[in-house]
């Protein structure tokens, strides 16, 4: 006869089993193939080593040109800056040049004029007295004396010319003439009572230096009338 055990109800039927443990699933790595490597042909190669050569040709011609025109634009204003410099320096050099042939050419007018002048006074000093005397007379025919001043070797001549000559120009009036040693064969002075005239050859030369330096150092402006300062 089999044994009899006894059921002790030790299994619990009022909450559910636990739940199982999750499973984790690991991921799987898919590892795309590899393409198989492009093929060319011989032919294919052969025009893209053309192609590639063309373009690198064409580059390497393109950076040529574009470095000679650099160059050339370079040397091209450097030759520019070197011909401005030399030709400022030849407009300087010419403007030197000018000036001084300007100068020599008056000096050597001014030489020349010196040297003429004593003959010159001695040819024509007289009839110059006579013009410029007779000239003031013109103008002072209401003047009762006036005072004529010459050379002492000149006194007679200009005085017998004026007294003959002062009528015919409107002069009334008293005419004193004397002979003074300090005038030259060209000189002169007339006086009157409220003014008079002087014909200096000596004054006359030193304006003209003082005019030809004035010209020579640029500072000589003439007014509109043709005076200067």
């Amino acid at each position: 006869m089999p044994a009899v055990e006894k059921y002790l109800f030790d299994t619990s039927f009022d909450a559910p089993p636990p739940a199982p443990p999750p499973v984790v699933e690991e991921p799987v790595e898919i590892v795309p193939e590899e393409p198989p490597p492009p093929t060319f042909s011989e032919a294919e190669l052969a025009a893209a080593r053309e192609q590639a050569y063309a373009e690198g040709l064409a580059e390497g011609l393109k950076r040529a040109r574009a470095e000679a025109a650099e160059s050339q634009t370079q040397k091209l204003n450097d030759l520019l800056a070197v011909l401005s410099g030399k030709v400022a320096t030849l407009l300087t050099e010419e403007a030197a040049r000018v000036a001084q042939s300007r100068e020599m050419t008056m000096q050597i007018a001014l030489a020349i004029a010196r040297k003429l002048l004593p003959d010159y006074a001695n040819r024509n000093g007289l009839g110059e007295i006579e013009a410029a005397v007779l000239h003031v007379l013109s103008g002072l025919g209401g003047e009762p004396r006036v005072v004529i001043r010459v050379a002492d070797g000149l006194l007679d001549t200009v005085t017998l010319k004026v007294q003959q000559e002062a009528a015919r120009y409107g002069f009334g009036g008293k005419l004193v003439f004397i002979g003074d040693a300090g005038l030259g064969p060209s000189d002169c002075r007339v006086e009157w009572a409220d003014g008079g005239l002087e014909r200096d050859t000596m004054r006359i030369w030193s304006e003209v230096d003082r005019l030809v330096a004035e010209v020579l150092r640029g500072q000589y402006a003439p007014r509109p009338d043709g005076t200067t300062d």
